[in-house]
């Protein structure tokens, strides 16, 4: 029997050339492309969530920085991301991801030029695999939504033309995916993280996401 701990320390990080910068409302389209195994055989289904993006244009794809959109700002994202396995799952009673499209509607907005409220709507829109204590010709639902999130961002030390930036964040996801069609976890999620970002010259940034993601037991195997 294979356990998994709810608390788990993790870290992510991005860099990018800021080359256009929204001060209303903002419209951005990406494409994410994730390959890896995701078939585990167990007696209930795996957590399986979609790919976190960020909210925000201040913040790039899949990593926030520490800034936030200027007061009474809405923007408005959408990001398309897709997933498939490098292999076909042949073993029986496996719950199996295949492949997985999904577009992620995300509304971030500004408050006070300190503070930013989000909210991150995953809605997968095509996906193929299979359920255990089954056979392999029973398949996912092929569509629906997986776990809301909701978040608040808060800048400490705001970022000038160029020099370090410090921000805290908390995300909360609620367990609005159907579990058994591997699009959520089994509870809420929790996610406090600090938001560092270094800005050089030119526009070009870096920045660092330090957390800790609280999410449900799940016991895998027998």
């Amino acid at each position: 029997m294979v356990r998994r701990q709810d608390h788990r320390l993790v870290t992510s990080t991005g860099h990018g050339r800021r080359w256009a910068r929204s001060r209303g409302r903002a419209i951005v389209t990406a494409v994410a492309l994730c390959l890896g195994p995701t078939a585990v055989a167990n007696a209930a289904p795996p957590p399986t969530q979609p790919v976190r993006v960020s909210a925000s244009t201040e913040s790039h794809v899949a990593t926030e920085t520490s800034q936030v959109l200027p007061a009474w700002t809405p923007a408005v994202t959408m990001v398309n991301s897709y997933g498939q396995l490098l292999h076909k799952a042949s073993a029986a009673d496996t719950w199996s991801l295949q492949s997985r499209a999904t577009t992620h509607l995300l509304v971030a907005f500004g408050l006070f030029d300190w503070v930013q409220l989000d909210l991150g709507i995953p809605m997968v829109i095509y996906q193929e695999g299979t359920t255990a204590n089954t056979t392999l010709s029973s398949t996912l639902r092929a569509t629906g939504i997986g776990d809301v999130r909701t978040g608040l961002k808060g800048t400490i030390l705001r970022t000038p033309a160029r020099g370090f930036g410090l921000g805290l964040s908390l995300d909360v996801t609620f367990p609005t995916g159907t579990r058994s069609a591997l699009l959520g976890e089994a509870g809420a999620t929790y996610a406090p993280q600090v938001l560092l970002e270094y800005r050089f010259g030119g526009g070009i940034e870096t920045a660092l996401n330090l957390g800790y993601y609280v999410r449900p037991d799940v016991t895998v195997g027998s």
